[in-house]
């Protein structure tokens, strides 16, 4: 049978390593039990910041790297035009 151990200083160990949904589940269901505790509602708070953080980032860098595939694109069409308009010219 498998018990969940939800404690405080596993949710802050799961933060400080970046493991963000793993602390809010122990931060959550802590809070569950004690829906007054300042200390768990700010953790909760923290948490879901730098989760929207973390996605705000994430896309950020999705679309950094297509933006740069798109201009290699770019370059590499320019290149063939300019290669298919000198074999034109040979014939």
């Amino acid at each position: 049978m498998k018990e969940n151990l939800h404690t405080i200083e596993l949710g802050r160990l799961y933060e400080d390593q970046g493991y963000y949904t793993m602390a809010m589940e122990h931060y959550s269901a802590l809070l569950t039990g004690d829906e007054k505790n300042k200390e768990l509602s700010d953790a909760v708070k923290r948490v879901k910041l730098k989760i929207e953080q973390g996605d705000k980032e994430a896309a950020c860098k999705k679309v950094s790297v297509l933006f740069e595939k798109w201009i290699e694109l770019l370059i590499l069409e320019k290149r063939l035009l300019t290669i298919g308009a000198l074999n034109f010219y040979q014939k």
